[in-house]
């Protein structure tokens, strides 16, 4: 398989930091997320996993999304 670039919808956090420098490296990814939901706020950043980038976040009534920070972990935004 050779995945150039990719959406998710909803995705949790995958793995640490390094799986996430990786991952990005390699694989150009937009994270669809909405508002408040839970999945992507799991598992806890606490317990060491982080997100892959970037976030594209959509408001409460899907009428406007943002482009997030491309950190995976952009506080305006799902996190």
């Amino acid at each position: 398989w050779n995945v150039q670039s990719m959406y998710t919808f909803g995705q949790p956090r995958t793995g640490n930091s390094a799986f996430h420098s990786s991952f990005d490296s390699k694989v150009e990814q937009w994270r669809v997320t909405h508002h408040h939901d839970p999945v992507p706020h799991l598992p806890p950043a606490d317990f060491g996993f982080h997100h892959t980038a970037t976030e594209v976040w959509y408001n409460e009534a899907n009428t406007q999304y943002q482009v997030c920070d491309g950190s995976g972990e952009d506080p305006n935004c799902a996190d």
